[in-house]
């Protein structure tokens, strides 16, 4: 059975997964059209930064900073389900009666140390062929990664990634585990300007990039810590010494004191 070109469901080592496929060029288009939420990206990028792009949920979970897989089914199932909706392609039904949506998105297999997924090559194929900018996401961290860094991952395989990659995985590991407020004012951009803010936050490194050797590992939920655009600039004000955190924050409390 058939729809819209694609293959349905199929029967594999005795577990139904949905085999369904269709072409790179539908999901380029996709990414170009910003069809995914943030934390559908995180996901995406997360599993194509990969070694083989492939990962238990288990540890991906841990990688994203969340202490259970949940999360992770949750974000994949209802990504899965709207690409279908989009797309115009089968889902597979439970023995239960329910809909599957993450199988779209991933293959899935059972090995010894829990349930991977492996990213299905039209998602694979389409992250390697668009650039960044091409897709308008916002991976920059202000000050440049040095090349050759190394992102602190948590699983067994090393990720080795680009530019763009390594930007944007910092970035959505950081803001998975603080959130979009600046740690500095307490300013949240949504709460202000509605939706056109949200998620909209800078990236500052605590740890001063000239310090930063090329072997350095970032750790993105101890090295990095979201901060508004002009707390960022203060931070960074005198070009001979980068203030922290708490020293900014010292100087709003002086000067609201004064008032």
């Amino acid at each position: 059975m058939t729809n819209g070109g694609c293959s349905s469901v199929l029967l594999i080592n005795k577990k139904m997964y949905n085999q369904v496929t269709y072409p790179k060029e539908k999901i380029k288009k996709l990414l170009k059209d910003q069809f995914f939420t943030e934390k559908e990206m995180n996901v995406l990028i997360g599993y194509f930064s990969l070694e083989n792009c492939e990962a238990t949920v288990g540890n991906f979970a841990k990688y994203l900073g969340y202490s259970h897989f949940a999360p992770i089914n949750g974000i994949a199932g209802r990504m899965g389900k709207k690409v279908a909706q989009k797309l115009n392609l089968p889902l597979r039904k439970r023995e239960n009666g329910t809909e599957a949506g993450w199988d779209v998105i991933f293959e899935g297999e059972s090995i010894k140390e829990g349930f991977l997924w492996r990213l299905k090559k039209p998602f694979s194929d389409a992250f390697r062929e668009l650039e960044f900018d091409e897709m308008k996401i916002d991976n920059s961290i202000t000050e440049e990664l040095p090349k050759g860094i190394e992102l602190y991952e948590g699983l067994k395989q090393t990720v080795t990634v680009n530019k763009y990659e390594r930007n944007l995985l910092a970035r959505s590991i950081c803001l998975e585990k603080h959130g979009f407020t600046c740690k500095v004012c307490d300013f949240d951009f949504e709460k202000k300007y509605g939706q056109i803010g949200k998620e909209f936050i800078h990236v500052h490194h605590l740890k001063p990039i000239a310090e930063i050797g090329e072997k350095y590992k970032i750790n993105p939920e101890e090295d990095l810590i979201p901060v508004c655009p002009n707390c960022h600039s203060m931070v960074h004000r005198n070009k001979s010494k980068t203030l922290t955190i708490d020293e900014l924050k010292e100087k709003i409390k002086t000067e609201e004191d004064k008032s």
